[in-house]
């Protein structure tokens, strides 16, 4: 059987189910399907509810207080929940509560290992930390405070003006060499870039220059005298001695 099938099985129960509470003792199979359409699409509508509720609150999953909210708008009562409960299952039905995130995640992470406790210590392991009363049971738990707390770091500030020259200079290197780096290696990656470009350059120059009614012959002398970065042309003649 698959999931799908047996979803719809499951449907089907519990649509047959609250025909037989409200009364109803038999039905037709058409009457059966459109309920059921009915029934998934109400299942969502109440979730995705329930989810807006979270989300709006930043969280990721409900809460109590968004259930309630949801029931509120829907214009479902609590204490008719309660008596549909027990007139379906009875009085000595007791709900199973769901295990705990700490419960669970202790299964996958041991934060009582000797070497943690021998490295971090138990201030920030968190084995000692206990939840505030207004934390909510369905919340993950806070994480060790190693993780989100920074060890102080004191160093001694140089003051001298000459020791503080010297290490923006050598800052300076190192951030040029590391620039002179990335141009070569962008250099053997396109070889042919920076040819290429000036080339581009000279054309359009060209173009420029024959569009303003100047003789071609004449373009040699001024080739090469604009500054591309600001679209300008030099007023200086290319020395070509």
């Amino acid at each position: 059987m698959t999931e799908e099938s047996f979803e719809r099985i499951l449907e089907r129960r519990a649509l047959i189910e609250i025909l037989r509470s409200v009364g109803f003792s038999s039905t037709t199979e058409s009457c059966i399907i459109v309920l059921q359409k009915f029934l998934v699409l109400y299942i969502l509508r109440i979730l995705d509810r329930s989810l807006r509720f979270a989300s709006s609150q930043k969280r990721c999953k409900a809460s109590v207080c968004d259930i309630e909210l949801m029931f509120f708008y829907e214009g479902i009562k609590i204490g008719s929940l309660e008596t549909e409960m027990k007139q379906r299952v009875g009085t000595n039905y007791n709900l199973q509560k769901d295990e705990s995130v700490s419960e669970v995640t202790s299964r996958f992470v041991d934060t009582s290992s000797a070497l943690m406790n021998k490295l971090l210590g138990p201030e920030l392991t968190g084995i000692n930390d206990k939840q505030p009363d207004y934390y909510l049971s369905h919340l993950p738990i806070f994480p060790p405070k190693y993780t989100y707390m920074s060890t102080p770091i004191y160093i001694q500030r140089t003051t001298s003006p000459h020791e503080i020259r010297e290490l923006a200079a050598r800052q300076s290197r190192l951030a040029e060499n590391a620039l002179w780096k990335i141009i070569q290696i962008e250099n053997k990656q396109h070889p042919n870039t920076e040819d290429k470009a000036q080339a581009k350059q000279d054309t359009l120059f060209l173009k420029v220059w024959e569009d303003m009614g100047y003789d071609r012959d004449s373009y040699t002398l001024y080739k090469g005298l604009v500054n591309w970065e600001t679209d300008r042309y030099t007023r200086q003649l290319k020395n070509t001695f």
